[in-house]
């Protein structure tokens, strides 16, 4: 059962993203109304506090990204920068994404351009952080960039129907793999703890579950995904964020769609399938991004196109 923890309407205009600080205590949100809300979580009282907003673009701000030692938050926004305690550019156009990889020095960014940049931050001066690539691929807006939790490797989103991952070969980033299996935009992924399963979901209303194997076919035995499995009888409408918890020995994914609802599902990775565990209507308009806490991991947050960011608790 989903029960509902906390309704925060502390955003002016609708939230784009939420995003959990790694200790699972913090919780960000961003919006149309150009701010940045920062929330306290008590995980023994169950209750959130507003504590803070952070203001420095000009235009909406779409998605955030915590610094693996949680004391830094990147943004990307509609006005072509993302900040972090300083302002970088790049894009020519609205900044779609924004992610740290696992070591923290790193940061991913994609665009409406359709070009994904790599920086390499200077702590002692953001401004002059230096962009190692900027990587032309897709042929569409690239909407969400993600690290995988382990490997190192970098995947990217787009209108363009595809996901696409890249790895450094010889000094070099490159395309390692694209992946096909959607008929519309990719909207977002997420991975299982191992990062040996992925999620995406998609404008096409459907949601599929991949599988990282070892393959014969590819130079060097490369890693590769196959499709294994698709959820596409649940969501009437785009599934515009995915997230994926793995809470007292189960496999949860949380997708955020603009019927409103809010759905998780159970994945059994020994069957292969998927069984929904719930469904509720979680917000009054479209709900733009789903997030579980790192930490207190049956804790979900919410954003959604009516300005609020809501908490719920999983029982199970």
């Amino acid at each position: 059962m989903l029960t509902l923890l906390e309704l925060l309407s502390e955003h002016e205009d609708k939230v784009w993203c939420v995003q959990w600080s790694p200790n699972g205590e913090l919780l960000a949100s961003c919006g149309a109304d150009k701010n940045i809300k920062i929330y306290k979580y008590d995980h023994k009282l169950k209750v959130a506090r507003f504590i803070d907003t952070l203001q420095g673009h000009s235009k909406t701000v779409r998605s955030l990204s915590w610094s693996p030692c949680g004391s830094l938050i990147a943004s990307a926004s509609f006005d072509g920068t993302f900040v972090l305690g300083g302002t970088l550019h790049g894009h020519e156009s609205e900044v779609k994404g924004c992610c740290w990889d696992k070591s923290g020095d790193l940061i991913a960014t994609c665009g409406r351009d359709k070009m994904v940049w790599i920086y390499e931050i200077n702590f002692d001066d953001i401004d002059a952080s230096e962009c190692l690539e900027v990587l032309p691929g897709h042929s569409q807006d690239v909407k969400f960039v993600a690290w995988h939790p382990n490997s190192g490797e970098l995947y990217t989103c787009s209108y363009d129907d595809t996901i696409r991952y890249w790895h450094v070969e010889y000094d070099e980033w490159v395309c390692a793999g694209t992946l096909k299996g959607h008929s519309s935009t990719v909207w977002s992924l997420a991975f299982d703890n191992a990062g040996e399963y992925m999620a995406s979901c998609s404008d096409d209303t459907s949601i599929i579950i991949w599988k990282r194997i070892q393959s014969d076919s590819t130079p060097n035995k490369c890693l590769e995904w196959i499709q294994i499995h698709r959820i596409a009888d649940h969501h009437k409408r785009c599934v515009y964020s995915i997230s994926w918890s793995q809470h007292m020995g189960r496999d949860l994914i949380a997708t955020a769609c603009g019927d409103n609802m809010l759905r998780i599902f159970n994945m059994d990775k020994q069957k292969l399938t998927t069984s929904l565990v719930q469904r509720i209507e979680a917000h009054k308009s479209d709900i733009n991004c789903v997030c579980w806490n790192p930490i207190y991991t049956n804790i979900i947050a919410t954003a959604s196109d009516d300005r609020t960011v809501k908490l719920y608790e999983l029982e199970i």
